[in-house]
């Protein structure tokens, strides 16, 4: 799948090799027409949507561990539990997110595990200007994607699908 593996510095195509990228959008809003999105934006960026008819979401990093040593670190977006989330993170900014903890639902499904798309979820912020990251998950499925180490070609290897 083209378009949803991109650079978040410069919003250039990722390869498929590539151990970290970006969601562009959560999976239902990116499923509308782009005349449909434009429509219902009410305030995007690289780390926040928020959209008439979908709410707020905001990108945080959820990370993989690889049979290889290295780890893939995928920016994902989550809908907050909390409203006060979104508020606060983009009234205080970076420092608000240090040791902050929220809840919220994964809003994309992750390859090669697209089940966990819906499913229940905490991030943390651990340091200042970088996205909070995943922790944590109800989902057994999701628990054990944080948890485990992967076949690397099952992971990145999706990414070619």
């Amino acid at each position: 799948m083209t378009g949803d593996r991109i650079c978040h510095c410069c919003g250039d195509e990722l390869s498929a090799d590539n151990l970290a990228w970006d969601f562009v959008q959560p999976d239902d809003f990116a499923n509308l027409s782009a005349k449909q999105r434009a429509k219902a934006i009410t305030f995007e960026s690289r780390v926040f949507i928020v959209a008439e008819g979908f709410g707020a979401a905001t990108r945080v990093i959820l990370p993989i561990s690889l049979d290889t040593g290295h780890t893939v670190t995928l920016g994902v977006w989550v809908a907050p539990h909390d409203p006060d989330t979104m508020t606060r993170t983009a009234r205080e900014g970076g420092a608000a997110w240090v040791g902050y903890r929220f809840t919220g639902t994964l809003l994309n499904a992750v390859e090669p595990w697209p089940e966990v798309i819906h499913t229940e979820l905490t991030a943390q912020g651990f340091a200042d200007g970088e996205l909070a990251r995943v922790v944590d998950a109800e989902n057994p499925l999701l628990q054990r994607v944080l948890t485990e180490k992967w076949p690397h070609q099952a992971v990145v290897g999706a990414r070619r699908a």
